[in-house]
């Protein structure tokens, strides 16, 4: 029996893609912070923005 809230199995595959690239791009994002952090917060301070984070 098919409602009218049910999701289509060709949108559901859509979703969970884009739920997997939103991941993937998050975890480089923190990959990249947790290599570089240091670096970026320390040219934070020598710019005075540190206190802006």
């Amino acid at each position: 029996m098919k409602t009218s809230s049910s999701i289509s199995t060709p949108r559901m595959m859509l979703y969970a893609a884009l739920a997997l690239a939103a991941s993937v791009a998050s975890g480089l994002t923190f990959a990249a912070w947790f290599n570089k952090g240091d670096s970026i917060f320390l040219s934070l301070i020598n710019a005075g923005l540190a206190w802006c984070m």
